[in-house]
């Protein structure tokens, strides 16, 4: 990061609190932005290698605003060799509970982890829903395998995906 940004320290967060940190540092960087194009440039691009790099460990994410930024900050992506090495078309799940108020970016290309989240990973979602979407990898943000979790992150939340109700002891 250089001296026109300023700094983001993500180490004295939980990851419950890391998504929020980043959205206040983007927010507290905006109006430098909005008044010089050179630093539009360089928020854009850190924010990129931010979002690679801690995206995983956010454990509450704010979908809309970072769906928003990702289309601001979209001419400064770098499309990484694991987005580059995806088949053109890709079936993703996600898994969650029916009730849950946002609509993720966040996906899996493995159908039961996206059961495994629908659950909850204590079993504990009382109206597990798994969503089924295909989408082409022009799509795809992010791909994460970091915790095993065969995770893609699309730029925009679909609009055409199906929904499967679940069983909660099913499996």
């Amino acid at each position: 990061m250089t001296a026109s940004l300023k700094p983001l320290d993500l180490k004295k967060c939980g990851s419950a609190e890391r998504g929020e940190v980043v959205i206040d540092w983007v927010l507290s960087n905006l109006g430098a932005a909005n008044a010089v194009a050179s630093v539009e440039a360089e928020l854009g691009r850190e924010f990129w290698n931010v979002v690679e790099q801690h995206w995983a460990s956010f454990d509450r994410i704010n979908h809309e605003f970072y769906e928003h930024m990702f289309a601001r900050f979209r001419p400064y992506w770098l499309k990484s060799s694991t987005v580059q090495n995806l088949p053109k078309k890709l079936q993703s799940w996600r898994g969650q509970n029916r009730h849950h108020q946002q609509f993720g970016l966040s996906w899996t290309t493995d159908r039961t982890m996206a059961e495994k989240f629908a659950r909850g990973l204590r079993h504990t979602n009382p109206d597990p829903v798994l969503y089924q979407t295909t989408v082409n990898k022009t799509e795809v943000a992010l791909v994460l395998n970091d915790r095993n979790e065969s995770e893609i992150v699309l730029f925009q939340r679909p609009m055409n995906f199906a929904e499967e109700a679940m069983e909660l002891n099913a499996r």
